[in-house]
């Protein structure tokens, strides 16, 4: 969301914000912090509908002012538009502020101009528009009070722009009364020369408008009541404050009591006028004195001030001349005690407007900024660690290649079985150790730590949580499974990046490290013009802040917090690690470098004192920020880090000291020594950023090297590569396929005799389960970054879009062909339910906890029958319906494909239009360049002539010759391969790239699974599945299947290899034409023919793999997970015919879909075992 011409902020019960503004349309919105939303927010449109009031003429938002009930939060509004040249006053008041009640936007009145003895001008100007609810203060149920004043141009012509000045009396029932009431003043006001804002003194029985800048010539403020209470008729009196020296902005606040304070900026710091000194020629008060930070002064020239109390805090905002937005803060009730005030600190530069409210829920600070060079940002202070979030407002988006990029702790969480294969759809629950705003799995929520938020892993059992940020902090969380038994896991977003900051030990260790960019280049992290001495000083310090993280909570709570719990809970001591106090160290900056010391001397030799404060007292200030610690300044961890990173050049020194337990970070700014406690994880980490910033590495840089960055070039090759392997296979299914029948009759043939000859194998007597296990922990294969194309495939496939359109073919001998294949369904129907129900109940049911021959020999007696007597005649009849359509089955893959995220970053990567081929590919290629390079020490496919040859093969068979050159790696590539391979205790088996390429064929089936059974579940919950769903479908399968594609290199000449390639050539024509335009239509093909047909392609498909293994005189792991994978496949395929509604009714469908998409993940799962066993040399 850009900025708009003016923004204003509320809060809603749950403590989301509503943002009203007026864009640049001249529209007035309100855009809503929308919890359980895709982006979480949305915008509407509260100002257009007001037309009607006007003949339909065009309105245009011009300003507007909103008030808000501290204590319902009910809120009051005030709309000034303009319709012809003429302004028009509309009110809204009392608003809900439930999230329903925004389903009809809000119910406006018009307020015509009524004042009595006067005239309208024409037209009517209004310059501006006042608004106060004053809440209910006593326990006798009166209403809140709403006060508005409008202050109208006296002419539209006069020069001098003088002011008439109104109140407003709102109706609660029909009156002949005006509703526009003239305050008379003693003074003229002009238009762009005073500001003004409401307020309500003690013991007044009305409240009035304080009026601050040029009043006749001179520079003065004023308050005036908004009537005379005892005499009506007479002009109230007003009263003329003393302005101290150099004001330059008020702003009013009120308290508990209804009452308000006055806040005023000068010269000297901030003063207050309380409500009871707002008397003729009161004096206010100093009470935040000027405060220089090096030779800024941080309250001088203040151009915008706000002011709110809420609950037991008064929090103070403004703009100051260089255009730093400051807070300050105080406990309510405090704000005449200078004492009580915190430290002002600089939050962020360039800020040119703000809004912002105290979370009534999280007793935070939410501040929106427009920045300078048109950005609007929320920041949220986290109330548990105090540290500073900044993100985007983000809309639903309306073009389908709108996107944003931003940097985020990304966490992946795979929620798997007892033996690693994920379970879909499991409830979760989640909270976090602070508020934090998340994606869950692309759906926008606010974890808290005791609300629990109720989410579903997916249908792959992932549940992806998304936290944006714009430094290396990140707030814990945890995610449950509820019971009995519940099962939890804690998440530690930065567990990752502490590993690599914890092999710093030395400037040698910083120098070493290196960073790559997007474009794969290599640079050092730190810039080679940083001196050794500053780089060991450097990592000397960081070293000695992770000793201090090894002191704190390890859920990333504070200290503070958890030792005051324990007072009550003494066990929860036990999440504190006992520790030795750390020696005091210290590091002076500077034009000559970085300079490192330990020892308490080196610190009072720099003037950093020893704090000399009690925990006990030092706990209670940190509830109001600051407080003097010795003769330092303590201020909140959040808010000295957010400052340290805008650049500041007169840093001194800076230390670490203990005292009572606690470790106290030390910056000399200046004359000034500030103080933040040590007390959690996330205060250490922003220690830790600051210190790199010293040494010129900053927040891009650590994402560099801590985060994750896509190495495109590696990634764009292995895309290429499986894109050809995959369109020249395809090709192949479709073109062998007149000659296919002959394939098929021979291949049967010969299974009677095979199926005669079994004579078993020796089991090796591990289960399925167990390799399950095994193949779930390959490295890299949950990791976010590995599912970062098929996470953004599934959140956005529901806006993508494609040009294409299938032809709807149809004919008489295709539907000739249909009413055989009914027939034969049909008649062989009960003989087909008969042993699909063997196989659920036999093999599907155990098939965890049996070894692969344990299920071969159940198979065989099961399904013998039906294969020898009737799976050929079925399949044959598949491949008429398959040549009848084969035109142009294909071009759906060379489809332009429109998919939010993935069609632009794709463009930019590598300058095509991304098609739905290319997208299945980078949904595979992304994470097999990753695993390749944890588990075989470099890219699969280097930049050489034998990788682009098969990258420009232009046929199956010569893409076989080349995958098939027994020409060896380059050498680089192949040491890489034999030190994974030695330090998995494989055999060091020089690779070849038909190794490479079936382990790579294996990882991107794994993440094909995934696709698979998300197509198959959007397919599922419509009646009629989108066209482009239907092409993926279609696309992502060839992916799914292409583990078998190498037993066709070269051709095949064994009967295992021979059937296994003509099932896997049918079972892929038979998905592109469920697919068609045609068949995805006519419900008998899609209740009961096609999934007849699916399971029988799947119960023959268990033949191949089997008696491969059986010929296989010394079987590897590879081979054996191979095996157990495809069982896996076929098992879920055979159960297809159950998954119909139509044939077993709708829970039991349901039941069996759930089960077989199990089976398509496990088969997944261990594909990816597969492909990590060739690469091991097992």
């Amino acid at each position: 969301m850009a900025p708009d011409v003016a923004f204003e902020v509320l809060q809603t019960l749950d403590g989301d914000a509503l943002f009203f503004s007026i864009g640049t349309d001249h529209v007035f919105y309100v855009t809503r912090e929308l919890r359980a939303s895709q982006t979480g927010w949305t915008k509407i449109d509260l100002s257009s509908m007001l037309s009607k009031n006007h003949a339909g003429a065009a309105v245009a938002a011009k300003s507007f002012t909103l008030s808000q009930n501290p204590q319902t939060l009910a809120f009051d509004l005030a709309l000034v538009v303009t319709v012809a040249g003429a302004d028009f006053l509309y009110l809204s008041l009392n608003n809900s502020n439930k999230a329903g009640a925004w389903g009809s936007g809000v119910k406006w009145t018009m307020i015509p101009f009524d004042a009595a003895g006067a005239k309208a001008p024409n037209p009517l100007t209004i310059a501006d528009v006042y608004l106060l609810n004053i809440p209910a203060v006593d326990a006798t149920g009166s209403p809140a009070f709403q006060v508005c004043f409008v202050d109208i141009l006296r002419s539209a012509t006069d020069p001098l722009k003088l002011l008439d000045r109104y109140y407003i009396q709102p109706r609660s029932a029909p009156s002949s009364a005006p509703q526009w009431v003239r305050q008379t003043l003693a003074v003229d006001l002009a238009a762009g020369s005073i500001s003004s804002c409401l307020g309500h003194r003690t013991d007044d029985y009305v409240p009035g408008i304080y009026t601050f800048g040029t009043i006749g010539n001179k520079r003065e403020l004023i308050f005036t009541p908004q009537y005379n209470y005892f005499r009506p008729a007479v002009a109230p009196n007003t009263a003329l404050l003393t302005l101290p020296a150099g004001a330059t902005a008020v702003a009013s606040a009120l308290n508990s009591a209804g009452d308000t304070n006055l806040f005023v900026a000068a010269t000297a710091g901030l003063y207050l006028f309380t409500p009871d000194n707002q008397g003729n020629e009161a004096t206010a008060s100093l009470v935040v004195p000027a405060s220089n930070i090096g030779s800024n002064n941080i309250l001088a020239g203040v151009s915008s001030l706000a002011a709110s109390t809420v609950g037991s805090r008064t929090v103070v905002w403004g703009i100051n001349a260089q255009g730093g937005l400051f807070h300050v803060c105080c406990s309510a009730g405090s704000e005449a005690t200078t004492s009580a005030w915190s430290t002002p600190i600089p939050l962020s530069s360039g800020v040119e407007r703000f809004a912002f409210y105290l979370n009534t829920k999280a007793s935070n600070n939410v501040v929106f900024a427009h920045l300078s060079g048109q950005q609007l940002l929320q920041l949220t202070q986290d109330p548990v660690t105090t540290n500073w979030a900044r993100r985007n407002i983000l809309l639903p988006a309306t073009a389908v290649n709108d996107m944003i990029q931003y940097n985020s702790f990304t966490s992946h969480i795979r929620i798997t079985n007892d033996n690693g294969v994920p379970a879909p759809n499991t409830p979760v629950m989640l909270t976090s150790i602070s508020p934090v705003t998340v994606y869950i799995n692309d759906v926008y929520y606010v974890l808290t730590p005791d609300v629990p938020i109720k989410a579903t892993a997916d249908f792959a059992g992932t549940v992806t949580v998304v936290q944006e940020t714009q430094s290396i902090t990140a707030v814990n969380f945890k995610i449950t499974i509820p019971g009995p038994p519940s099962v939890s896991a804690s998440i530690d977003p930065l567990s990752k990046a502490m590993q690599k900051l914890s092999s710093i030990k030395s400037g040698d260790d910083l120098s070493n490290v290196q960073i790559t960019t997007a474009t794969g280049t290599r640079q050092s992290l730190v810039p080679t013009s940083v001196q050794p001495s500053d780089k060991n000083a450097a990592a000397s310090a960081i070293l000695q802040l992770l000793k201090v993280k090894d002191t704190l909570p390890v859920d990333g709570s504070p200290k503070t917090a958890l030792l005051a719990k324990a007072a009550v809970a003494p066990h929860l001591l036990a999440a504190v690690p006992a520790s030795k106090p750390l020696p005091s160290w210290s590091v002076t900056c500077g034009k000559n470098g970085f300079n490192y010391q330990e020892g308490d001397a080196a610190l009072q030799r720099l003037g950093i004192p020893k704090p000399n404060k009690s925990l006990a007292l030092m706990s209670s200030s940190l509830t109001t920020g600051s407080f003097d610690l010795g003769s330092s300044i303590e201020i909140l961890g959040g808010d000295l880090w957010n400052y340290l990173k805008q650049g500041l050049q007169f840093i001194e020194s800076f230390a670490v000291q203990e005292f009572e337990g606690f470790y106290h970070f030390c910056v000399k700014l200046g004359n000034k020594v500030y103080n933040a406690i040590l007390d959690c994880v996330s205060a250490v980490v922003g220690a830790v950023e600051f210190v790199f910033n010293q040494i010129k590495v900053f927040f891009e840089d650590l994402v560099a090297w801590l985060g994750y960055l896509f190495a495109w070039d590696d990634i764009k090759r292995t895309h290429k590569v499986l894109k050809n392997i995959l369109k020249l296979y395809a090709r192949r299914a479709i073109t062998s396929i007149d000659s296919l029948e002959t394939s098929i009759n021979n291949a049967f043939i010969s299974l009677e005799d095979k199926v005669n000859a079994w004579a078993g194998v020796k089991d090796p007597g591990e289960t399925i389960g167990t390799k399950q296990m095994t193949s779930s922990s390959v490295p890299g294969s949950n990791s976010p970054q590995s599912n970062w194309a098929l996470h953004h495939v599934k959140n956005g496939t529901s806006s993508a879009d494609t040009p294409y359109s299938q032809p709807n073919k149809t004919s008489s001998a295709l539907d000739q062909v249909l009413q055989d294949l009914e027939g034969l369904v049909t008649q062989e129907g009960e003989f087909i339910k008969t042993t699909i129900t063997q196989i659920r109940t036999q093999v599907v049911d155990n098939f965890s906890s049996l070894t692969p021959i344990q299920v071969i020999q159940k198979l065989i007696a099961i399904i013998s029958d039906l294969v020898l007597k009737s799976a050929r005649n079925l399949i044959v009849k598949i491949v008429d319906v398959i040549k009848i359509i084969a035109t142009g089955l294909l071009d759906l893959l060379d489809a332009p494909l429109h998919i939010p995220i993935l069609s632009s970053i794709y463009k930019q990567i590598s300058g095509d239009d991304l098609t739905i081929l290319d997208l299945i590919c980078l949904i595979g290629a992304i994470p097999t360049t990753i695993i390749f390079k944890l588990t075989g020490g470099s890219t699969p496919y280097p930049d050489n002539p034998h990788t682009k040859a098969i990258i420009s093969a232009p046929d199956f068979a010569t893409l076989s010759k080349v995958l098939t050159n027994p020409n060896p790696l380059p050498s680089t590539q192949k040491l890489a391969f034999a030190k994974v391979q030695a330090a998995a205790g494989g055999q060091p088996v020089a690779p070849t790239t038909e190794a490479i390429t079936t382990a790579a064929l294996n990882f991107s089936a794994y993440f094909a699974s995934g696709a698979v059974a998300w197509f198959a579940v959007a397919k599922r919950a419509s009646p009629v599945p989108s066209p482009l769903t239907r092409y993926l479908a279609a696309g992502s399968y060839l992916m799914y299947v292409a583990p078998n594609f190498p037993s066709s290199w070269p051709p095949p000449t064994t009967w295992e290899a021979i059937m296994n390639d003509v099932v896997t050539l049918v079972s892929i024509g038979k998905t592109f034409a469920d697919n068609t335009a045609y068949l995805s239509s006519n419900p008998k093909w899609n209740d009961y023919i096609s999934p007849s047909l699916e399971s029988v392609i799947n119960i023959v498909w268990f033949f191949p793999p089997c008696f491969q293994i059986v010929a296989n005189s010394a079987p590897k792991d590879s081979d054996w997970l191979s095996l157990a994978s495809n069982m896996s496949f076929d098992l879920g395929g055979t159960l297809t015919l159950f998954t119909s509604e139509k044939v077993t009714g709708v829970e039991v469908a349901a039941a069996v879909f759930v089960v077989a998409e199990a089976l398509t993940l496990g088969y997944g799962v261990l594909c990816c075992g597969a492909g990590a066993a060739v690469l091991k040399g097992n």
